[in-house]
Parts: C-alpha cells; sequence; structure tokens
C-alpha cells in the first residue's frame, strides 16, 4: 500500500473511531469465533494493528498504521527469525546452587554478629512433634547465648535430609548503608534479582524487599528508610541454599507482609510478616503457607487494599499446571481472625507475569475491586489477560491475543474503575511497550503504545505501571540505547481517564542492566509533588558499581538539572558539577554533568547551570 493510501485510510478509520475511544486507542471486541479484532463504531471498517501506535511528544521514529482486514494479516514470526529465544524474570536464575548449608551461614558469624541477631529455623509445616520441639529449642539456644550447641542442632537437621531456612532478625538492626549519590544503593549485596517496594503510612517508613545471592546462596531481604530513600537499613533477611522462585510484598494495617517460594519447598506458596512501623519481625507470626501441595509455584504476588479500607489481604500464585489461585484474608494476615479464603478462578493457562492491584476507589458491592494481570500459554503463542475480582466472582479478559514481548512480565494498576496494563510487545522486530486501558472497570479495553523502538534504542524492556495517589497512571521502563552511551531508566504519566501521557523524563545516573526489573511506587513526599515516585532499578556493572546492585532514585521530578533533588536549581548542584570536573564520558554516570555535551564535565556545565538558578520552585 501506497504512503498517500495509508494516509487516506488513516483519516477514514480515524473519523469513524468511537468518540469514547481517546486519540490512539481503539475499542476491542471479540467476533463470534471469538477472535479478536478491533471495529469501528460504525461497523463499516475492521482492522487490526500492525506496527506501534503513534504518541505524542515522544520524538520516536515510528512507522505506524491501522490496516483493513484482508490487506495485511498481523503475524508473530516465532523462533530463529525473531527477537531472539523468549526471557523472563522468575527469581534466580537456572544455575547450581552452592552446599552451604543453613548451619555454616551460622557458623561463619563473629561473635558480634551472633549477638545482634536472631534466628528462626524453617523447614515446613505438618512436622512431627519432635522435630517441632527440636526447632524450638534451636531457637532457645541461640538466644540464650549458646551458639555452638544450635549451630549443631541445626546440623544435625540438615544430616538428616531436612532442607533448613533461616530467617535472621537484627536486633540491632545494620547500619545505613552509604549513599551512592545523587542514586542510592540499597544494600551491599549482589546480584540482585528482584525488588518491591512500598510505603507505611503510619510514619511514613519507605520498604525495599530485595531478592539476592550471597556466595551463591539464596535470601530475601527487607530493607527499611526512614528519610525518603536517601539511606537504608536491613531489618531481617531470610535465608535458603536452594534458589527462591518468587517474592511479592505489600503493606496493610500496620503490618509489611511478605510473600515467597523457594526451591526447597516448591509446591508451598508462604508468607511472613514484620511491623510496618520499625521492620521487625513478627516471630509469633511464623510463616503460613497460603497454598500447598499440588504442582509446583511459578510465582507469588501479593496485594492490599491499604489505599481504600485497609483490612485486606490478596494473595495470587500462578502454578506449573497453569492454574490461577487467588486467596484473601483480613489485615491480620489469619492471625487468629478470618481464615484464608480461596475463590476459583477458572484459569489453567497461566505461565508467568503475574501482578495484581487494588481498584482504589471501590465502594460498592457490585463493582470489581481488584485486578490481575498475567501471560497466558495458547496452541499458538502467548496473550495477555486480566481477570477482574469481584464478591465471588472473578472473571478472565484476553486483551492483547499476540502477545509477542522480550521478558514475559505484566504490570497493571488501577483507580476508580479505570484499569491498565502494560507489558512489552515486539514491534517490527524490536521491543516496545503497549498498553490496555478501560476506563468501565474492564468492560471494554482500548490499547496504545507507552513507548516504542526506534532509531534511537534497541528495545523498550520491563514497564512497571502504579495508580496509587490520585496522581494518575505512572509508568517506567528501561530503554536499550543503541549508541554506547547511558541506557534510559524513563517515567511518564497520564490522567486516569484520559490522553496524553507526559513527556518522558529519565530517572537515572547510572547504566541499568537489561535483565533485571524496573519497580516504581508512589511514595508521598511532603511539600514536593513532582517528586512522589520511588524508583528501584539494577545499575548493572560500571566503573562506580561494579557489582549488580538495587539502586534507588525519586522519580517524576520535571527539574532535569536539579541533580541534588532539593526542588530547585542552585548551588548544590554546581557543586557535584565542580566535584566531577574533568570527569570523562566514557564513564557512563558522567554524561549526566556534560551538559554542553563537549565530552568532560567543567566549567561550561557550570555555566548552564547557575544561568538556571531559582528554576523548577
Amino acid at each position: 500500500m501506497k504512503k498517500a493510501m495509508v494516509c487516506m485510510f488513516l483519516a477514514a478509520v480515524l473519523a469513524l473511531m468511537p468518540t469514547v475511544a481517546f486519540a490512539n486507542e481503539a475499542q476491542i471486541v471479540p467476533d463470534p469465533s471469538g477472535a479478536f479484532e478491533w471495529i469501528s463504531a460504525s461497523g463499516e471498517f475492521t482492522f487490526r494493528q500492525v506496527n506501534a501506535i503513534p504518541v505524542p511528544d515522544f520524538g520516536e521514529v515510528q512507522s505506524s498504521f491501522l490496516n483493513p482486514v484482508g490487506d495485511i494479516d498481523f503475524s508473530i514470526e516465532r523462533g530463529a527469525g525473531d527477537v531472539g529465544p523468549r526471557r523472563e524474570f522468575l527469581g534466580s536464575p537456572a544455575m547450581p546452587y552452592s552446599a552451604k548449608q543453613a548451619w555454616q551461614v551460622l557458623d561463619e558469624m563473629n561473635a558480634e554478629q551472633r549477638a545482634a541477631t536472631t534466628i528462626e529455623v524453617e523447614i515446613g509445616d505438618n512436622l512431627p512433634a519432635e522435630v517441632d520441639a527440636r526447632i524450638a529449642s534451636i531457637q532457645a539456644d541461640w538466644r540464650a547465648g549458646g551458639y555452638q550447641q544450635a549451630i549443631s542442632k541445626v546440623r544435625d537437621l540438615g544430616n538428616e535430609g531436612y532442607s533448613v531456612a533461616l530467617g535472621l532478625s537484627y536486633v540491632n538492626a545494620e547500619g545505613d548503608i552509604a549513599a551512592t549519590f545523587p542514586d542510592v544503593r540499597i544494600g551491599v549485596e549482589a546480584p540482585v534479582y528482584d525488588y518491591v517496594l512500598d510505603f507505611y503510612g503510619g510514619n511514613g517508613a519507605v520498604y525495599a524487599v530485595l531478592h539476592y545471592q550471597r556466595e551463591s546462596n539464596n535470601y530475601w531481604g527487607v530493607y527499611r528508610s526512614a528519610n525518603n530513600g536517601i539511606s537504608w537499613t536491613r531489618t531481617y533477611e531470610w535465608f535458603s541454599a536452594p534458589p527462591i522462585r518468587s517474592i511479592g510484598a505489600v503493606v496493610v494495617d500496620d503490618y509489611l507482609y511478605v510473600a515467597y517460594v523457594s526451591e526447597a519447598d516448591p509446591q508451598d506458596a508462604r508468607i511472613r510478616r514484620l511491623s510496618a512501623n520499625a521492620g521487625a519481625i513478627d516471630g509469633s507470626y511464623g510463616f503460613q503457607n497460603v497454598v500447598s501441595g499440588g504442582a509446583n509455584i511459578v510465582e507469588v504476588q501479593v496485594a492490599s487494599n491499604l489505599d481504600t479500607f485497609d483490612n485486606r489481604l490478596y494473595y495470587s500464585t500462578i502454578l506449573a499446571d497453569g492454574s490461577l489461585i487467588f486467596n484473601w484474608t483480613d489485615e491480620q494476615g489469619n492471625d487468629g481472625g478470618l481464615a484464608w479464603t480461596q475463590i476459583a478462578t477458572g484459569v489453567t493457562t497461566a505461565v508467568a507475569g503475574l501482578d495484581a492491584a487494588w481498584n482504589t476507589g471501590f465502594q460498592t458491592t457490585l463493582d470489581w475491586y481488584l485486578f490481575i494481570s498475567y501471560i497466558s500459554e495458547t496452541d499458538t503463542g502467548y496473550e495477555v489477560n486480566v481477570a477482574r475480582v469481584g464478591n465471588a466472582a472473578i472473571e478472565e479478559n484476553t486483551v492483547e491475543p499476540e502477545w509477542s514481548g522480550w521478558y514475559r512480565t505484566t504490570s497493571v494498576a488501577a483507580r476508580d474503575g479505570n484499569a491498565i496494563v502494560v507489558y512489552e510487545n515486539d514491534y517490527n522486530g524490536s521491543n516496545g511497550i503497549k498498553y490496555w486501558v478501560s476506563y468501565s472497570t474492564g468492560d471494554t479495553w482500548f490499547f496504545g503504545a507507552v513507548g516504542t523502538a526506534g532509531e534511537q534504542f534497541a528495545g523498550l524492556y520491563h514497564p512497571e505501571v502504579t495508580g496509587r495517589g490520585d496522581m494518575g497512571f505512572t509508568c517506567v521502563y528501561h530503554a536499550d540505547l543503541l549508541a554506547a552511551a547511558l541506557d534510559s531508566v524513563f517515567i511518564t504519566n497520564r490522567e486516569y481517564g484520559q490522553l496524553p501521557w507526559s513527556p518522558r523524563y529519565r530517572v537515572n545516573y547510572y547504566d541499568p542492566a537489561t535483565a533485571y526489573p524496573v519497580e516504581v511506587e508512589y511514595l508521598p513526599t511532603p511539600g514536593n509533588i513532582q517528586d512522589a515516585y520511588g524508583v528501584i532499578y539494577d545499575s548493572g556493572t560500571n566503573d562506580e558499581h561494579p557489582t549488580f546492585a538495587a539502586l534507588f532514585t525519586r522519580g517524576g521530578k520535571s527539574c532535569p538539572l536539579d541533580f541534588d533533588n532539593n526542588g530547585s536549581v542552585g548551588p548544590g548542584d554546581v557543586g557535584l558539577i565542580k566535584n566531577n570536573f574533568g570527569c570523562n564520558v566514557n564513564i557512563l554516570s558522567c554524561q549526566i554533568y556534560d551538559l554542553d555535551s563537549n565530552g568532560a564535565v567543567g566549567p561550561g556545565d557550570v555555566g548552564i547551570v547557575k544561568n538556571n538558578f531559582g528554576a523548577c520552585p
């Protein structure tokens, strides 16, 4: 089809599109055969998406149009001719783990570390009474200072064939990790595979739960910040020699709940809780198996209704047989109150990409209160589904029948009946970020693109979206630049019920690692609404961080020269420039300070900052 004909057809289609559909979005409806097509308001034209949907103000090179059915079929080539083997992020990579056991972790602690740590021994539930008694005696020995006796007992359990996991709670929490300004490293562990971010409204504490390795053994750790992410303190970590398959975390009421599944007990989806006030583990709660038995667990995810009623906890699980399992309980996490209640989903084809979000603003019993997104496998490939959850009912909707992304992840958010799911999708052989949005609590859906790969990017990866804080939908993603330059973690925002997306803004100061996810969460910051998001990304390997590290930065600010994040451009930003005089842009972090693009940081860059003193109040 010639270019002029494409433009004429596009104009005709846009003129006939439903008025309720916003720019760059089209309605999706199933035809009688069950296939999905996009149909104009009059019904005269039926068309499929062929390439990326244009997004205003992004400045990316795109060749996009809508095409009549029968002219050019929309198909995805799979295998050698595609973008490569399908990749996904599901916990730690498949690799042999070391033979180090729980007793060795304890044995290698020095006297000071032992005195500052209490331990929990975790094997499983429904154990013989004799084993439960031995576990209790180990923990009592450790509390009383009988470290060698406790270590010997742990070793005995391991020798008997038990896979022993450890919960390590720090009596005097580890000291703050030194900040690497302006992006702060969370912890000293490497590599870090996954992370979850949330906050506690009671005192403003911010929590990051990280999944990492140390000496080839696997941990998830809880890090707390009392100063909006400037510094972090680890309060608790959980050890397992076998790999950790998946983690999730969320705050509700006065607790931070952490969901997890380990290769040691792959059929058990477990949960622990900590005080959201101080980050201390709730030893009396111990752990619970929310899902146990049956097929192995693939992924876990937890959500809560913190932003509306603050009294419910929701636990979603994908099993290896394709089942999607959904449970809920009260804010006490089944601690002597409401038991875990399972609602049948009817889903049997889920494989990856699990996410869940509360429909903030939900008020009536007739509404849908939670959305769950995931990727399903079909006979011909993959699709993106969104299940909406109501009282005693779950309804599955296919929003993307031809998923073809690089990493098998999705992210979902909802507010007042507006719901959005973002995910990767192939555009002309390069990875882009697509979304589907509903303005009717999932009755109808419209599509668009957050960003597409063009001349600038090899691909866009790891989209994550949040709708909290009454600030619209905010999305972050990783942009892999074609040039040998600093890759970007972009953030962009839109209203809940209408376009456009805001111009994207880079939030990272170090080179992000393509293989690892990006996390965003609304984090209320008094007096600075432009800076109300926290973003975690993996730094990859560079001069400043020679190991893979989780880095925290504040996202959403609209003042690019405000390097010290104090809300305006001033002397502090000049100081950062001067501290990096002579820094060559071959060192990736120096690129942000080379404002005059002369190849190094110097007086010209100071001049640019001084000329903007007082900007962005």
